[in-house]
């Protein structure tokens, strides 16, 4: 009875009713879906688990008069909360407001606010049968903690992230199709990530779709280059025909985002977010993008060892823009325009780029 009482309580989140989100932001809302039948908009997604947007960060929105944020709400995981539980499909990694005041000068920034949801592979199978259940779960929390942190008036949309298989595709888009009918209650859309493999297959039944345009490579292979984006990765999967043919809508989803891929030997240990390896203390360079570790030490919280390698991957721009070539932009009315979303709010990555590449990046076409 207490565990049942626990997992209602960690899902339902008694933060505000629905019937209080329900009525606000019909006008925003219309707005919006207009919208999707209109002119590009630029956007970002914000990927961290505290929502705190420092001053260079709003000032990068309001320079790149980025009009949406996809924000990263919650992942959706197997967790077994104790012995004698079951493993269940629980929110994990929930986003922190933790100034309300700071949040609301942000969000004044921004037209619309996309919450987005991670579900993980494991969660998704254990949803067979109780798709119900979890899409109105889903929802609720979604809706609720925005309306909680005050910005239910700017949510027209809401986003489901997940890299599904053939082997989940029909439970996947079961989930969708009940997600979707309880959002259209509500007056709003339903979107989706897609990765570049998936164009090969059947299109979800959503909205839009965000078509995921990075971590191209195997980034657990020691020997690949670049994991994040590979002009010759990415194009085999970005032919015009491949994407005008998708049977969904897409907006594009660009990378400005690096990292450090940590190898001991052949065996991947996992990423860094870390991309500034320059200490000649702890690490010798060996080529432009590999690094030795020199001495043990912690970094992340991991353990690096002596000999340990690591791969610094970035986001180049010249390559960003090569890759964005490929993709095919409606640039004529009425059909509905493409826009392009960067991955991901963080001025420590942003910095790397001038504001005129930034620009280009969120071009409506693939020219400079």
């Amino acid at each position: 009875m207490q565990n049942a009482m626990y997992k209602s309580f960690v899902w339902l989140l008694v933060l505000a009713s629905l019937s209080a989100c329900s009525s606000s932001g019909s006008d925003v809302q219309d707005q919006t879906r207009n919208q999707w039948n209109g002119e590009p908009f630029n956007g970002i997604y914000f990927w961290r688990t505290t929502f705190a947007v420092n001053d260079a960060e709003r000032v990068f929105l309001q320079e790149h008069q980025i009009d949406r944020l996809y924000l990263r709400m919650f992942d959706v995981d197997v967790v077994k909360q104790n012995l004698w539980s079951n493993e269940e499909p629980l929110p994990v990694a929930t986003l922190i407001f933790p100034d309300s005041a700071a949040t609301a000068q942000t969000m004044s920034l921004l037209r619309d606010i996309v919450p987005v949801c991670f579900i993980t592979l494991p969660a998704l199978k254990m949803m067979q049968d109780r798709e119900a259940e979890f899409a109105e779960k889903i929802v609720k929390r979604m809706l609720n903690m925005s309306s909680y942190h005050g910005f239910r008036n700017k949510v027209t949309e809401i986003q489901i992230d997940c890299d599904w298989t053939g082997q989940t595709e029909e439970l996947y888009f079961a989930l969708l199709n009940e997600i979707k009918s309880l959002l259209a209650a509500e007056k709003l859309l339903l979107s989706v990530t897609v990765r570049l493999h998936q164009l090969r297959t059947a299109a979800p039944p959503v909205d839009r779709g965000v078509l995921m345009v990075y971590n191209t490579g195997s980034i657990k292979n020691p020997h690949t280059q670049n994991s994040i984006l590979s002009l010759g990765d990415a194009a085999q999967y970005l032919t015009h025909s491949a994407v005008e043919k998708y049977r969904l809508l897409l907006d594009y989803a660009l990378p400005t985002f690096s990292w450090g891929v940590w190898f001991r030997g052949e065996q991947y240990m996992g990423i860094l977010h870390c991309d500034d390896f320059d200490n000649p203390h702890h690490y010798a360079k060996i080529d432009s993008t590999h690094y030795r570790v020199l001495h043990p030490h912690v970094l992340e919280e991991r353990s690096l060892q002596k000999g340990d390698m690591i791969r610094l991957e970035k986001s180049a721009y010249q390559t960003v823009l090569q890759v964005k070539s490929l993709l095919p932009f409606t640039t004529h009315a009425p059909a509905r325009l493409q826009s392009v979303i960067l991955y991901h709010l963080d001025a420590n990555k942003l910095n790397a780029y001038e504001n005129e590449e930034i620009d280009d990046l969120y071009r409506h076409d693939g020219s400079k």
